[in-house]
């Protein structure tokens, strides 16, 4: 849907009425309803609204399990690279749930890892150490450990985080 249609749909601009974005989340957080949630963060992504005011709901959607768009949180959370979101991300690294059993690879984990490696303070690098070592699953451990290299190596943070930092 485009930005144009959806405010000749609902009758609102999320980006003039500034209190519809975060109300919706707060909403579907209250309600725990995973259809919202989904219809919020697609809403922020198309309108470019992401920003600072979310990140403590965007923590809190991280390590709830009764949603399915971990992914895409954890991705805003990088986007972000708030220093904050760290034991967020540090506990959604080693999240086991039961939706994403199929997930051999740790999807959510590799975001995680992505968004600790642009986040770069020292309590982000020392919980990519503290997972590279302490993990009870040798993907994540391996992840955690690759992602640390770069940091430590001084590679650059990814573009994904640069382009907020850069607003």
């Amino acid at each position: 849907m485009s930005e144009a249609s959806f405010v000749a749909a609902f009758g609102v601009d999320p980006r003039v009425d500034e209190g519809y974005l975060p109300e919706l989340l707060a909403e579907a957080v209250r309600r725990q309803d995973a259809t919202l949630v989904e219809a919020a963060l697609s809403l922020m992504f198309a309108f470019d609204l992401l920003g600072p005011r979310y990140l403590a709901v965007l923590c809190d959607l991280l390590v709830a399990d009764w949603h399915h768009d971990h992914e895409d949180v954890a991705r805003a959370l990088q986007q972000l690279a708030d220093p904050a979101a760290v034991p967020a991300l540090r506990h959604a690294a080693e999240l086991d749930l039961p939706y994403r059993e199929y997930d051999d690879v740790r999807a959510l984990s590799r975001k995680c890892m992505w968004a600790l490696s642009d986040i770069r303070t020292e309590e982000a690098v020392a919980t990519l150490e503290a997972l590279s070592h302490s993990s009870n699953n040798s993907v994540v451990r391996n992840l955690a450990a690759y992602h640390l290299a770069k940091v430590r190596n001084g590679e650059p943070p990814s573009r994904v985080s640069r382009r907020l930092r850069e607003r």
